[in-house]
C-alpha cells in the first residue's frame, strides 16, 4: 500500500508516545532507565496499531536499545530526540527537574534510525522517521529533510517544520516553498508553535491545509504534542490527521482525571502497575476515537466542514463543546 493511501489527509492516526522526559527514572540494577522502558514492554499487546519512540531514549538506553524487544506494530514513528533535549515541558508532567540532558546531534539520531531501519522485526511495519529539529530557515529545513529521504528511501519522512518566529512570518516562507513541500507525505508542526490560543492554532491549521489542498496535495498534517482527545478532535476538523503526545500517560481519559483518581488507584500496587492499567485503558480509548473520526470523515465533506469551522471560529468566548455542537457533533 503506498503512502498516498496510508497517509491520506482525512485518515486519522492517533499515536501514543513514549519518552523519558517528564517520566519517572528508575534503576534496573545496572543503569538508570525511564519507567517507559518497562511500560512499553508491558503494553506490547495494546500497541499493535501504532506508537512513537524517541531516538534519544534508544541511543542512551533510557528505552530498550535492543530493537528486537519492541512491540510489533502497523506504524512505528521514531522521533528525532529534539523534545528530550528542549526546555519545553508538558504542563501535566510530574518529573520536570530530574532530567540530565546528554549530548545530542544529528549523527546520533542517524545511528538510531539506521539501527531500526535495518531491523527485520519491522519488515511489515510502516516506518516513519522524523526530521532533526533545525532552527534554520524553511528552505534549509526542506533541503535537510530531502537528504534524510534519500538516506532512508523505504521509510516515510515526517517533515517536522520548526517555526523560528511567529506563525505569520513563518507562513510567508511556507507559501513561498509550498510546491517543495508537496514532495513529503507528512508535514509536522509542534502544537506549541502553532499559536498561543486554541483558536489561533485551529485557524493556522486550516490555513496550512487549505494552502496545500489548493495544490492537490493529499498528504498528512502531524501535530506533535496534540493528543488530548477533545482538542485533537478539533484539530482533525481543522485539517490535521496525525496526532501524538504524552498526555495519555498523565491523564485518565475515561473520566478526565489524574493517575491518582481515588476510584481507580490501587494503594497496594506500585505506581508503575497503576500507570500501566491507566495507559492500557487510554490506548483503547484512543483507538475508539480514531475509528470515530475515520467514520466521520467518510460520511462528511471535510473541506466543507473546515469552511464551517472557520466561520464558527469568528465568534468570541467560545468553549470547545460549543464549537463541536455548532459543527453538528462528531
Amino acid at each position: 500500500m503506498n503512502n498516498k493511501v496510508l497517509f491520506y489527509k482525512d485518515n486519522p492516526i492517533i499515536i501514543p508516545s513514549f519518552s523519558s522526559k517528564g517520566n519517572m527514572l528508575i534503576s534496573d540494577g545496572e543503569k538508570i532507565i525511564s519507567d517507559n522502558h518497562e511500560l512499553i514492554l508491558m503494553l506490547d499487546k495494546y500497541l499493535y496499531h501504532t506508537y512513537l519512540i524517541s531516538s534519544y531514549d534508544v541511543y542512551y538506553n533510557l528505552m530498550p536499545d535492543n530493537i528486537d524487544e519492541y512491540p510489533l506494530t502497523d506504524f512505528l514513528f521514531v522521533d528525532s530526540g529534539g523534545y528530550e533535549i528542549s526546555d519545553s515541558y508538558d504542563l501535566s508532567e510530574k518529573y520536570k527537574y530530574n532530567y540530565h540532558i546528554c549530548e545530542w546531534n544529528i549523527k546520533n539520531m542517524i545511528k538510531v534510525y539506521q539501527k531500526i531501519y535495518k531491523s527485520s522485526l519491522f519488515d511489515s511495519t510502516k516506518l516513519v522517521l522524523t526530521t532533526f529539529d533545525c532552527q534554520v530557515d524553511l528552505y534549509n529545513q526542506i533541503m535537510k529533510a530531502g537528504l534524510l529521504k534519500t538516506e532512508f528511501p523505504n521509510a516515510t519522512i515526517d517533515f517536522l517544520i520548526k517555526i523560528k518566529d511567529d506563525f505569520t512570518s513563518f507562513y510567508r516562507q511556507f507559501d513561498q516553498y509550498k510546491e517543495e513541500l508537496m514532495k513529503f507525505s507528512i508535514i509536522g508542526i509542534t502544537e506549541k508553535e502553532l499559536g498561543i490560543t486554541l483558536k489561533d492554532k485551529l485557524l493556522n491549521i486550516i490555513k496550512v491545509r487549505s494552502t496545500m489542498d489548493s495544490l492537490g496535495w493529499e498528504g498528512s498534517i502531524h501535530i506533535f504534542g496534540g493528543l488530548e482527545p477533545n482538542v485533537l478532535t478539533l484539530y482533525f476538523l481543522a485539517g490535521a490527521n496525525i496526532f501524538d503526545g504524552l498526555s495519555w500517560q498523565r491523564v485518565r481519559f475515561s473520566n478526565n482525571s489524574t493517575l491518582h483518581n481515588p476510584n481507580n488507584y490501587m494503594i497496594d500496587r506500585s505506581e508503575i502497575d497503576n500507570k500501566y492499567w491507566m495507559m492500557a485503558n487510554n490506548i483503547l480509548d484512543l483507538l475508539s476515537l480514531e475509528e470515530t473520526l475515520r467514520d466521520y470523515s467518510m460520511n462528511n465533506d471535510m473541506k466543507m466542514i473546515r469552511s464551517l469551522l472557520c466561520n464558527i471560529l469568528q465568534g468570541k468566548g467560545l468553549y470547545i463543546n460549543q464549537v463541536i455542537e455548532a459543527i453538528g457533533g462528531i
